[in-house]
C-alpha cells in the first residue's frame, strides 16, 4: 500500500498576533519553525517495509492530493484540527480512506470522526498494525481504542528521515521521548488521561541509541516529567544523563517549577550537555504560590532560589508563563514581569491557558458555558477562547499583548538570541 502520513498546519504566535512582531522579531521568539512532533515518525517506524510511506509536514510542503494513496493518516494536536479536518474532508471526497490519530482525536474522537473514516484513540503502538491490516482487507472500522498502554521497551526508533527538508526549520533539533504518563492532574493537561498516571520509562539504552542516531547537534527531550521529585524518577534521570554524556549533544529539557534541584542531579545534567531548561509556570503549586494575589515573601523567594540553582549549575532557564488561569486576576501580568526581573531571566514566552478537549479545564469550562465558540485553529495559546474566571476577556487579551512587550523592554536581543539557540531568520 501507499501510505501518506500528514502533520497538519498550525498557526504560529506571530501569525495570530502580528501586532507583536515589532517587538518580537528582534528576539527570534514567536515565529521559528521546528520539526514535527513524534507522531508521524513513530507511525513510519511501525509501518512494515512492504508498504511505501510518504510523510508531509503541511507547515512546509503542500499536501499531495493528486497522487494515488491507499491510506492517509493524520496525526495532530487541537490547534491543528482546523487544517486536519479540511485535509480529511478532501481526501474522503476523493475516496481515499482517512484515519485520524494523535492528541486531539484521542481526546475528542467524536469531533475527529466527522472528518475521517476511522479514529485511533490511544497510543499508536497498540493500534497501527491492526489499522493497516484492516485497510488492506477493506474492513476499516470507525474507531480503534487501545485497551492497554504499551511497554516502552524495545520500540523501534522513530523514523525522522521521512520528514523532508530539514533545512526548512529554524531549530533543527531532534525530538526524543523517554517517559510516558504523569502522576499529576494539571487542569489544562490531558496527558494523564491519555497515557495513564503511572510513569513508564523507556529503557535508558534505547533512549541513548535514539539520541545517538540523530544527525543534528541539538536534541529536545520532550518530557515534562524528568525532574519530578521522587527517588525513582531521580534515579532514572541520573542514569539517563550519565548515558547521554558521551554523545556530545546539546540537550533541551522541560519541567515545571516544582522541579528537583538536587545539586548532583543538576551537575549530571549539565555535564551531559543540558544547555536549557524550559520551565512552565502557572500550573504547579510552587509557581502558583509565588504569583498569586498576596503571595508571601517566602513563596516568592523560593521560586527565585529554584531558578538560581538551575542557572548556577550552568543550565539556562527559558521561562514560559500560562495566562488566564482561573486563579489569576488582572494583576498577574505585573507580578510575572516583576518575578522575571528579580530572577534576571533573559528569555521567556507567554501563552493563553486553553481548555483543550480531554482536560479537567475543558470539562469545567463547558459545564459553566464559558467557551467562546472559536475555531480549533485559535486554540494555539495566542487567542482567548473562553471567558476567564478572574478577569474579563478584554483584560486578558490586552494583558497578553502587554506582558510580551513589558518583558522584552530593555532586554538585549543578542543575549536572548544566543540563549534561544535557534537558527533565527531575519524578519
Amino acid at each position: 500500500m501507499r501510505v501518506l502520513l500528514v502533520y497538519p498546519r498550525f498557526r504560529k504566535l506571530l501569525e495570530s498576533r502580528p501586532a507583536l512582531a515589532t517587538t518580537l522579531n528582534r528576539y527570534g521568539v514567536g515565529r521559528f519553525r521546528t520539526p514535527p512532533a513524534l507522531g508521524v515518525p513513530i507511525l513510519a517506524s511501525l509501518t512494515p517495509q512492504e508498504h511505501e510511506v510518504v510523510a508531509v509536514d503541511a507547515n512546509v510542503d503542500p499536501v499531495p492530493y493528486d497522487q494515488p494513496w491507499d491510506l492517509v493518516a493524520l496525526s495532530y494536536f487541537t490547534p491543528q484540527a482546523t487544517d486536519a479536518h479540511g485535509i480529511g474532508d478532501r481526501f474522503m471526497a476523493l475516496g481515499v480512506p482517512v484515519v485520524a490519530g494523535g492528541m486531539h482525536p484521542s481526546s475528542h474522537p467524536a469531533d475527529a470522526g466527522l472528518h475521517a473514516d476511522a479514529v485511533a484513540v490511544g497510543e499508536a503502538e497498540g493500534l497501527w498494525a491492526q489499522i493497516l491490516a484492516d485497510v488492506a482487507a477493506g474492513t476499516l472500522r470507525r474507531r480503534y481504542s487501545g485497551m492497554t498502554v504499551p511497554s516502552l521497551a524495545g520500540l523501534p526508533q522513530p523514523r525522522r528521515d521521512v520528514i523532508p527538508h530539514p533545512e526548512a526549520y529554524e531549530w533543527q533539533a531532534g525530538l526524543v521521548q523517554a517517559v510516558r504518563g504523569c502522576p499529576f492532574a494539571c487542569e489544562a493537561c490531558s496527558l494523564p488521561r491519555l497515557f495513564g498516571c503511572t510513569l513508564r520509562h523507556r529503557p535508558v539504552q534505547d533512549v541513548a541509541a535514539d539520541v545517538a542516531s540523530i544527525p543534528f547537534p541539538e536534541v529536545y527531550i520532550a518530557d515534562d516529567t524528568l525532574m519530578i521529585q521522587t527517588p525513582a524518577m531521580a534515579a532514572y534521570t541520573t542514569e539517563l544523563f550519565d548515558a547521554l554524556q558521551p554523545l556530545g549533544k546539546s540537550l533541551f529539557v522541560t519541567s515545571t517549577l516544582s522541579l528537583n534541584t538536587d545539586p548532583l542531579l543538576l551537575s549530571t545534567m549539565a555535564a551531559a550537555g543540558v544547555r536549557s531548561l524550559y520551565v512552565v509556570f502557572g500550573f504547579d503549586p510552587v509557581s502558583r504560590k509565588a504569583l498569586e494575589v498576596g503571595a508571601s515573601r517566602r513563596a516568592w523567594t523560593r521560586a527565585i532560589d529554584l531558578l538560581a540553582r538551575v542557572r548556577e549549575s550552568g543550565i539556562h532557564v527559558f521561562a514560559s508563563f500560562g495566562l488566564g488561569g482561573d486563579w489569576q486576576d488582572p494583576g498577574i501580568f505585573e507580578r510575572i514581569v516583576a518575578l522575571c526581573r528579580a530572577a534576571d531571566l533573559d528569555l521567556a514566552e507567554f501563552f493563553l491557558v486553553t481548555p483543550y478537549p480531554g482536560t479537567p479545564l475543558w470539562e469545567r469550562v463547558n459545564e459553566q458555558d464559558r467557551l467562546l465558540g472559536r475555531p480549533w485553529e485559535e486554540f494555539n495559546g495566542a487567542h482567548v477562547v473562553h471567558r476567564p474566571a478572574g478577569m474579563s476577556v478584554e483584560q486578558l487579551d490586552q494583558g497578553f499583548a502587554d506582558v510580551w512587550s513589558a518583558f522584552y523592554d530593555g532586554v538585549d536581543p543578542e543575549r536572548t538570541l544566543s540563549s534561544l539557540a535557534i537558527r533565527a531568520r531575519p524578519a
